[in-house]
């Protein structure tokens, strides 16, 4: 894979769990590394609790800046066996996970989720009320590409 850092716990030279078809090169750079997630309740998934977590090694999940809704977002991920970012799509994840953050552009070829013109749809507040528009206020823009942002206009 062009993203994930290279070597393979296997062989001791890397963090990555060996894969006979998804060789890690690190061509671009991103340098993702396979930290696996934490559950809400602070377990860690696909394993115990005990540093054998079968995610460690094999999965790398970054949080993207889609909201689903205000408790899950959209997130993205890599597998030990596959060259390809993978999203949760549309449930996404609860916010309250732990999971990497990585500040990347759309347009990088990695992940585009913004495939297409998108056309704001609705606004709505902090508690997924549908909403008009209202200064001095935390605002989710939700487009019609599926993407959302986070607005807040500062006006007198």
């Amino acid at each position: 894979s062009k993203v994930k850092t290279t070597g393979t716990i296997e062989q001791g030279t890397g963090l990555w769990h060996e894969h006979s078809t998804a060789i890690a090169t690190n061509e671009s750079g991103f340098s993702a590394v396979p930290a696996g997630r934490r559950e809400w309740d602070g377990y860690f998934a696909g394993g115990a609790n005990d540093g054998t977590n079968g995610y460690i090694g094999r999965r790398a999940n970054f949080w993207t800046s889609t909201y689903v809704d205000p408790s899950n977002s959209i997130v993205v991920f890599l597998t030990h066996d596959s060259d390809e970012f993978k999203d949760y799509t549309p449930s996404g994840l609860s916010n309250g996970m732990g999971l990497s953050v990585r500040c990347i552009q759309n347009n990088v070829g990695l992940i585009n989720l913004n495939s297409e013109e998108r056309k704001l749809i609705k606004i709505v507040n902090l508690l997924g009320q549908e909403v008009e528009y209202t200064p001095n206020t935390v605002l989710i823009y939700q487009y019609s590409d599926g993407t959302s942002e986070k607005v807040f206009t500062i006006e007198d």
